[in-house]
């Protein structure tokens, strides 16, 4: 069973190597060459081309041109398979880094205030109070209300909902986040870190005991990362299983590391 993201990833890293091996082995079996197809109408004509120069195959030729269409598919595989893993090697190395400027982020570094000296203002408290785009799908699961008058999802969307409110920290709850490749999320919690003096993102993870919610989970961060929403940096990555559920230390750890050191009554 897969326990943490960190475990997914790894895996995932191994299965694209695995892969990427197979298609390497593979293409060496194959005809050199880049296959060219060209149409006149209803005619259609093969070439391969070859340091430059073309050359016609046959129709009696046709395997040739299925290995050359093959080595065509398996080099776009290929280049697909590198840029996944990429993502899933900038991931490693962000949870294996030693962080220097996590220290900054605490009061107690003489060179906090120089750096933060003040928490934002009203256009903050605006923000947090706006209307925004919401989740519309499945209203009838909107079923737990927190303190904050939110409805969530879930028991420990509530724990989160409802500390993020005792913080009196700014945030929306499922607001559209529309990433630069066009792809669409509602992550759980956009929020106003004090700490960054910025916004960042929190995602809870519910069911990472079942198979299906892993990948789907897997799926979604590496495309949050290949858009520059990075785990333990400006995104919050909480997860439970059945027998490890979300508790308020958990949540209020997590608030204190990323976004802030005690309450603040002004942003209820």
């Amino acid at each position: 069973m897969i326990n943490t993201l960190t475990e997914l990833v790894s895996k995932k890293r191994e299965e694209l190597q695995a892969e990427m091996m197979g298609i390497s082995q593979e293409l060496r079996t194959l005809s050199e060459g880049e296959l060219l197809i060209t149409k006149n109408g209803a005619w259609e004509k093969w070439y391969v081309k070859i340091d430059g120069k073309k050359k016609y195959i046959p129709k009696q030729e046709r395997a040739l041109a299925e290995k050359l269409a093959r080595r065509k598919w398996l080099e776009a595989r290929l280049g697909d398979l590198q840029q996944e893993m990429q993502a899933c090697e900038a991931y490693l190395r962000k949870q294996s880094f030693s962080s220097k400027t996590e220290s900054y982020l605490s009061k107690d570094n003489r060179y906090h205030t120089f750096m933060f000296p003040e928490r934002p203002g009203d256009d903050i408290i605006k923000w947090s109070k706006s209307e925004y785009i919401r989740n519309k799908k499945h209203p009838e699961k909107l079923i737990f209300r927190s303190p904050s008058g939110n409805f969530v999802r879930s028991k420990s969307e509530l724990i989160i909902d409802e500390m993020l409110h005792r913080y009196g920290i700014p945030y929306h709850y499922e607001e559209m986040l529309q990433l630069p490749d066009g792809s669409i999320y509602f992550p759980d919690f956009k929020i106003y870190s004090f700490k960054r003096q910025a916004f960042i993102y929190w995602e809870h993870l519910g069911l990472m005991d079942k198979l299906w919610y892993a990948q789907q989970a897997e799926a979604k961060v590496k495309n949050y990362m290949k858009n520059g929403i990075m785990p333990q940096d400006n995104l919050i990555l909480t997860m439970e299983t059945a027998d490890n559920p979300l508790g308020y230390e958990k949540v209020e750890s997590m608030i204190k590391l990323y976004i802030a050191d005690e309450p603040c009554d002004r942003y209820r």
